[in-house]
């Protein structure tokens, strides 16, 4: 009822609502990518870890290669995304490669002299 009260009303389609959505928007990505990446550094460990007690594998020369390699990843990929770096990185890296297309685009619809 509230969040039909609200749609209806002309408060979420001002700017400062819109600043606001757009604004949680990009915190949920931010949140979800590292989520996801932590996910995707420690499932590995847990898993062999957890074969390794049920005695199903013997994981003990893995675990020098998760303690050296893949979890001090997941430390050093963190502050990363938790700043902004990574997402300015991102984006100049996308504009030269627009920009970069569209120059080739112009030189290729230029008439030949």
């Amino acid at each position: 009822a509230i969040h039909a009260f609200l749609s209806s009303t002309k408060l979420n389609t001002s700017p400062a609502f819109e600043k606001i959505r757009k604004r949680n928007q990009k915190l949920q990505r931010k949140v979800t990518v590292i989520i996801l990446t932590d996910f995707l550094c420690w499932i590995p460990f847990i898993i062999i870890a957890f074969l390794h007690t049920m005695e199903v594998i013997e994981a003990t020369p893995y675990y020098g290669l998760f303690s050296i390699i893949i979890l001090p990843l997941n430390s050093f990929i963190n502050p990363i995304l938790y700043s902004e770096i990574l997402g300015t990185a991102v984006k100049k890296v996308y504009e030269r490669i627009k920009d970069a297309l569209a120059t080739n685009r112009i030189k290729k619809d230029a008439p030949d002299e």
